[in-house]
Order: C-alpha cells, then structure tokens, then sequence
C-alpha cells in the first residue's frame, strides 16, 4: 500500500510539471478577443483593444486558491527582472474581493507589466475553453495567439513561446 501511495503521489507531482508541449486551442494565429475586465480599482473596465502592439502579451487565468497559480505568480514575481519585455493580465472570474486579496498578497501594484482584473461575466475563460488553473495564452507582440499552456510553466518557456 505504501508503495502504491508513493508511486501515486510522484505520477501527481510529475502531471503538475510542464514537460507536455503547449495546448492546442484551436485558437492558434487568431487576434485576442476584445473584451473588457474590471480592474483592481473596481470602477475602472479595460478594454482589450487597448493592449499595446509593442510586446507579447500572456493572459494568465487564475483562481486565487490554486496552488498553481501561487506557484506561478511568485515564479513571475521572482523573475520579473527578464519579463520587463512582455506584459501579463491576470484575469479572474472569481469574486472581486478574493481577486483583491490576492492582487494584495503578492502585492502586484509594484509591477507596471503585470494587471489583475476580474472577468465579471468569464468572457475569456470561455472563448479560450480552459479546463483548469493556470492556464497562461501567449500572444505575440501583434495580438495574435501563439499557444495557450495549461499548468505552472517555467519562465523560461513563456519566454520561448513569446518570442519564437
């Protein structure tokens, strides 16, 4: 039984890390959507549209309980110094103020290329059709889908799928 238990739990730790290629959306070669998000103000709705074209953009999709997504905002914050280049909107489209609090806890204000907003009506999360957390979509500096990757990835690979 116990070994049963261990092979268990390194098949779960191996399926938590991103050795699978990125998803693939069916999305792949097409603009971002445009939407809009409430941002951590909560009065101000930004637009899509208004993304600049001067770098990649990630749309990281996040529930502000997964451990994940935890693990891949301290990852960002920790390498923040080599993703001054691209710009990330974490979207949510739990509760305000449990996106709030996180935004808070990981005191995401410090970071001009970082933007947390909730998706009130879960727009993205749909048109992408993700099926868990994180799941961060990579576009390229002209808005247009390179590949969506769902799990904590390394900074490293975002990087890779950016700027391929």
């Amino acid at each position: 039984m116990k070994c049963f238990k261990c092979i268990l739990l390194i098949v779960v730790i191996s399926g938590c890390m991103n050795h699978k290629p990125p998803e693939k959306t069916g999305l792949e070669g097409k603009p971002l959507p445009q939407f809009s998000m409430l941002l951590m103000d909560s009065i101000t709705y930004f637009n899509t549209r208004d993304i600049s074209n001067d770098k990649p953009t990630v749309i990281f999709l996040f529930s502000p309980h997964c451990p994940f997504c935890k693990a891949q905002t301290k990852d960002m914050i920790d390498h923040i110094a080599s993703l001054k280049d691209m710009h990330f909107y974490m979207l949510s489209s739990f509760p305000f103020q449990e996106i709030k609090k996180y935004y808070m806890n990981y005191h995401l204000d410090k970071y001009p290329n970082i933007t947390v907003a909730q998706d009130t009506t879960a727009f993205y999360e749909n048109y992408i059709k993700s099926i868990g957390f994180p799941y961060l979509a990579v576009y390229g500096k002209n808005k247009i889908l390179k590949h969506g990757v769902l799990g904590k990835v390394r900074i490293e690979k975002i990087r890779e799928i950016a700027f391929d």
